[in-house]
């Protein structure tokens, strides 16, 4: 048996709690390892007690109670251009979506609510009763400040010359028709005079 820490010819008087490893001294003992059931173990009783936690206890009430109406309020919301304005055409109505999904909703959002501080809101902005300044806006981009509902955002929105004037009929018809907006069609002649 071999002890380190002695030196030759010492003595160790009582009790010791020994581990012995028969063989060369040189190779290492190999440590009892954890069982991996045991994790497996762990991981279901430590993922039942939050799941229990937040379905059993009072705070799930709460939470629910936080979440549910902000929730339900995005249900009833109107999608997109679903109730058109007398006199406009829902085929035109179809068409300035997919012009807006592609080119605005990236900004502006799919339900037209902007994001506050950076793109203003399409949905109940007063500035789409005029057609000539969506037609302009359109025709040239926008600098600086905008106030919308009392809230100034400091962005900026690129011109698209890209479109058609058949396509910017759509698109500005569609916004201002959109989202609980009803503020009529705008003209080819409109757009004529805007570009």
């Amino acid at each position: 048996v071999l002890v380190v820490g002695l030196d030759e010819g010492g003595e160790v008087a009582g009790e010791v709690e020994l581990r012995l490893a028969v063989g060369k001294p040189e190779l290492p003992v190999e440590p009892v390892r954890f069982n991996p059931l045991w994790y497996v173990v762990a991981s279901v009783v430590v993922l039942g007690g939050i799941w229990a936690y937040f379905v059993l206890s009072p705070a799930a009430e709460k939470i629910v109670a936080e979440v549910a109406p902000p929730a339900a309020q995005e249900a009833k919301a109107p999608e997109g251009g679903a109730q058109p304005a007398a006199g406009v055409d829902p085929a035109l109505l179809a068409k300035g979506k997919a012009i807006y999904e592609a080119n605005c909703a990236g900004c502006h959002q799919p339900n037209g609510q902007g994001v506050p501080g950076a793109f203003p809101p399409l949905a109940g902005n007063p500035h789409l009763a005029d057609a000539n300044q969506i037609l302009n806006v359109l025709k040239n981009g926008l600098q600086g400040p905008l106030t919308v509902n009392g809230q100034t955002y400091n962005g900026q929105m690129p011109a698209f010359p890209q479109l058609s004037q058949e396509e910017v009929v759509a698109v500005a018809t569609y916004v201002r028709n959109s989202w609980g907006n009803s503020y009529g069609p705008v003209s080819e002649a409109e757009v004529e005079m805007a570009r």
